[in-house]
């Protein structure tokens, strides 16, 4: 349901409220003004921003630049003595880009009325020099999307795997996500730290390919959210639930958003604020519904922006969110609440002040705070009872019990009766999930910009970004020793960077040229010698300067036709979890089976180019075509050490992959009843590791016994290769009285009525297979797979939503269904995966036996549902029935299974 209730304004303040916005880039307008009669450039016209204050005059060539845009809708209006003034409306100013506005103005010896016309929209942005995807606040409003991920998930290039985005074949923390330019990466783990509501979007945008050098700490993709002012007094209610319909379709999801903007102070003062909450009783759907997948989210969000004297802007930004979840693990089929569960949550504080200097250069700076927490555990489900949804979810930690030892000191954790003596294939039976973590990363920034347009060809900009951390750890692992491992450290490593770039601007040619330099410094020396004894260790100065070149150009081929070219090497500091883990471990002994950090590591380093072409195939339709190739060097994986006492992991700069790929979207803009795009991506992934644990993973199924093997580096197909990717997206809608239905009589009129002010929204979505390695189930003594050797079948998926809005007055009221996998397929699941407990590390040398004993009822083993007959004896009959029964029941997850049919009503 959507509730708007706008407030009076005046339509002349459009220009102002547009001008204020403040986003992740400004943007600029250009173009040249000549004579209709002749064609010739008129000087000393004056080009002025309707309502902002802001315009320039005209050069003796006619041409004229307007800096310091940020994104919008402007109204422009050209005049001079002489002539007749023309004002062009609803000029649309993209971040980063040039908009383009020209104008011919006639003669008129007398001063005649102004002539108003509206901008056409070029279809093809012509001095793009990369891949830009945007999604905007009305493609939120249209299709079924929840947040944002869903809504970059079916973008050409990604692949999602669970709450992992994958760009271009890159690794999930290859991406960097920013909120209106402000980065709220968590630099400790790598995802998001902070979740936005989509109904305080007012553009979404993804970045790949070859991004300019002011774009750091992100070698695949730049997710980049800009939020809206309160340009207009409005506000707007939503709720979705899935309530009204069985808990098989509904799941128990329940959303509710809210925004709020108005302006004030004869708006030079605007304010915005926006939230939501949604809960559901199963957040990761399967065909079934599974136990403790409960999940309750919430995000907040205000910004005010203040205009004030001598062509400043003022703008205060501040974010919250809390998402807090349970997990569903197989292993724990018999006991799902003893699993881990997560709590994460983020806070962001930020001052922006911006000033323009001139007509041509302009200044901002911005500080502030960046927070966020990330808490797994066992739940303590006591505290539950009775809790709000407000409330955060507790944890049993290490002060708590002895939840994370081996309670009965048998030296394998957790771990029930298997009648062939091998742990890995039992569901758990007794005890908890064996982690216990609380980590907190504060980030203190300061981000300074400058822009100078030096002449009508070149735009100059430079920056600095500054990242001071605080990074605290409590990690508790509990081993089948009977002893945890506990790693808890503090440091405070910064980051600093420094970017010029320079963007030359010729007619029908765009140069894009820049450098990035960088540098992380852990503030902490190399590994303690205690702990690398006799070793040759994988530690490195990796504190040095990185330079990072950007070089594209856009080329007019004809007045449909654009190409672009874009080369760049690109560097990311490795996540700070991987400078720092067990770095402060007293007793080396521990150190088997975990991964020792590395202050030493170097950057990882991406080489990409990118050739793209964009045509306009008519008025309302593009082509966009892309081909591309990344290769990344010193990914970070893990490697043996030999070291005394044992022998251990440590991070270092090992791995290596390749991404070739061709991305096309036909896309139709406009219409008054058809809008839609279809887009297709053909990738190939390839490398050597997935993930920095997949080489030790893979170890383990090579291993025997005790023995830690050297990782073989072979190129393999990564995780996340999927090779094919259809998107098709088509809105059909009829703003204003019905069709031709509306002017017949009876059930036609009505049937008019009905359609009016409707739209249907679809999505449909193909992905191939992804590769996953064969599980095996017979035990350690068989030939291991070959790693991603199989894939698994192609998954697909139609979605719609439904909306039908009224009016009255002031307000307008919108009713929506949505439905999920319209068809129901099942697509399975490829991203579910068991996590290896500490009994798998610490016993390797243990072999499956067959059964060879009866077991009474005085037996720990004896197991009464196994004792079929009842006659008090558990026999190894029984046993052999009992593995074929829990073997074909770990077989058979109900989690390797996709989503089915969901439905629900707003």
């Amino acid at each position: 349901m959507n509730l708007i209730k706008p407030w009076p304004a005046a339509a002349s303040l459009a220009g102002l409220l547009a001008a204020l916005a403040w986003a992740a880039g400004p943007g600029k307008i250009a173009g040249r003004v000549v004579d209709s009669q002749n064609g010739q450039g008129l000087p000393g016209v004056y080009v002025e921003i309707l309502g902002a204050r802001q315009g320039a005059m005209t050069d003796d060539q006619g041409h004229y630049h307007i800096v310091n845009l940020p994104p919008g809708n402007y109204s422009v209006k050209a005049f001079t003595i002489g002539y007749q003034a023309v004002t062009q409306v609803d000029v649309r100013c993209n971040p980063d880009l040039t908009a383009r506005v020209n104008f011919r103005l006639r003669p008129a010896p007398i001063e005649t009325e102004g002539v108003m016309v509206t901008a056409q929209r070029p279809i093809v942005d012509k001095d793009r020099t990369s891949t830009l995807r945007t999604i905007s606040s009305s493609d939120f409003e249209q299709m079924p999307w929840d947040n944002l991920r869903q809504a970059v998930a079916v973008q050409s290039g990604v692949v999602r795997m669970g709450e992992d985005l994958h760009v271009r074949g890159g690794r999930s923390d290859e991406v960097d996500y920013l909120i209106d330019g402000i980065s709220v990466r968590d630099a400790t783990e790598g995802h998001t730290g902070l979740l936005v509501n989509t109904n305080a979007l007012s553009e979404l945008s993804l970045l790949t390919g070859v991004y300019n050098a002011e774009y750091g700490q992100a070698m695949s993709g730049v997710i980049s959210a800009s939020i809206k002012e309160g340009r207009e007094p409005k506000l707007n209610l939503k709720w979705n639930d899935g309530g009204l319909f069985p808990d098989q379709q509904g799941r128990g999801f329940r959303l509710a958003q809210a925004d709020w903007g108005r302006p004030l102070w004869g708006s030079r003062l605007l304010l915005f604020g926006a939230g939501d909450v949604s809960r559901s009783d199963d957040w990761d759907p399967h065909r079934l519904i599974l136990p403790h997948q409960e999940r309750e989210d919430y995000s907040w969000l205000g910004k005010a922006t203040v205009k004030l004297p001598a062509r400043t802007r003022l703008s205060l930004l501040a974010a919250g969110s809390r998402s807090q979840f349970g997990r569903y693990g197989h292993d724990w089929l018999y006991m799902p609440g003893n699993y881990r569960s997560d709590l994460r949550k983020g806070l962001l504080a930020c001052l922006t002040l911006n000033q323009s200097l001139s007509n041509s250069a302009f200044w901002q700076l911005s500080l502030g705070r960046f927070w966020n927490r990330g808490q797994f555990g066992v739940r303590d489900t006591f505290w539950d009872i009775g809790r709000h949804w407000w409330e955060d979810i507790r944890f049993f930690d290490y002060w708590d019990n002895q939840i994370y030892y081996d309670q009965d000191g048998n030296l394998v954790f957790t771990a029930g009766y298997n009648p062939y003596g091998y742990d890995r294939m039992l569901f758990f039976r007794q005890g908890n999930y064996w982690q216990y973590r609380d980590r907190t990363t504060e980030e203190r920034f300061l981000k300074g910009d400058f822009l100078l347009q030096a002449g009508p060809r070149h735009q100059l900009k430079a920056g600095t970004d500054l990242k001071w951390y605080d990074v605290s750890n409590f990690h508790l692992y509990a081993t089948a020793l009977g002893k945890p491992i506990i790693d808890h450290y503090r440091k405070e490593p910064t980051l600093m960077a420094l970017y010029l770039q320079d963007k030359v601007e010729y007619e029908g040619l765009v140069v894009n040229g820049g450098l990035r330099l960088q540098r992380l410094d852990p503030k902490t020396g190399t590994v303690d010698s205690v702990l690398l004894s006799g070793a040759q260790s994988g530690n490195q100065d990796g504190a040095g300067w990185s330079l990072s070149p950007r070089l594209g150009l856009s080329y007019v081929v004809s007045k449909s036709t654009t190409f672009h070219f874009g080369y760049g090497r690109f560097f990311q500091a490795p996540l700070l979890q991987q400078l720092y883990q067990y770095v402060t471990m007293e007793d080396p002994g521990q150190i088997k089976g975990n991964i020792l950090g590395n202050p030493g590591l170097k950057p990882q380093r991406a080489t990409s180019i990118e050739f793209g072409t964009v045509n306009e195939l008519n008025p309302d339709v593009s082509l966009d075509l892309a081909l591309y190739y990344r290769e990344t060097k010193d990914l970070i994986s893990i490697d043996l050490v030999q070291a005394k006492p044992v022998n251990f992991y440590q991070y270092v700069n090992v791995e290596r992959a390749n991404t070739t790929g061709l991305e096309a979207c036909l896309r139709k803009h406009f219409g008054r009843h058809l809008t839609g795009s279809l887009r297709y991506s053909l990738s190939k992934a390839v490398g050597t590791g997935s993930n920095p644990a997949d080489a030790m993973e893979r170890s383990w199924l090579e291993a025997v016994g005790e023995t830690l093997d050297v990782v073989e580096r072979t190129e393999i197909p990564l995780d996340f290769d999927q090779r094919n990717k259809l998107v098709a997206e088509i809105s059909l809608f009829n703003r204003g009285p019905g069709p031709v239905l509306s002017g017949g009589q009876g059930w036609a009129a009505r049937a008019g009525r009905l359609l009016s002010d409707a739209s249907l929204n679809m999505i449909f979505h193909y992905g191939s297979g992804l590769p996953f390695t064969p599980l095996a189930l017979e035990g350690l003594n068989q030939e291991p797979p070959a790693v991603n050797s199989q894939r698994y079948p192609a998954s697909k998926q139609l979605d719609l939503r439904l909306i039908k809005a009224f009016h009255a007055g002031p307000f307008a009221l919108s009713l929506v269904l949505e439905v999920l996998n319209v068809f129901d397929w099942d697509n399975g699941n490829s991203t579910y995966s068991r996590e290896a407990g500490p009994y798998e590390i610490y016993t390797r040398e243990w072999q499956p036996q067959p059964p060879r004993m009866d077991y009474t009822g005085i037996s720990p083993y004896y197991d009464a549902e196994g004792d079929l007959d009842g006659d008090g004896v558990f026999s190894v009959a029984e046993q052999r029935t009992r593995w074929d029964y829990f073997k074909k029941l770990y077989a058979e997850n109900p989690a390797m299974t996709g989503a089915p049919l969901l439905l629900r009503t707003g």
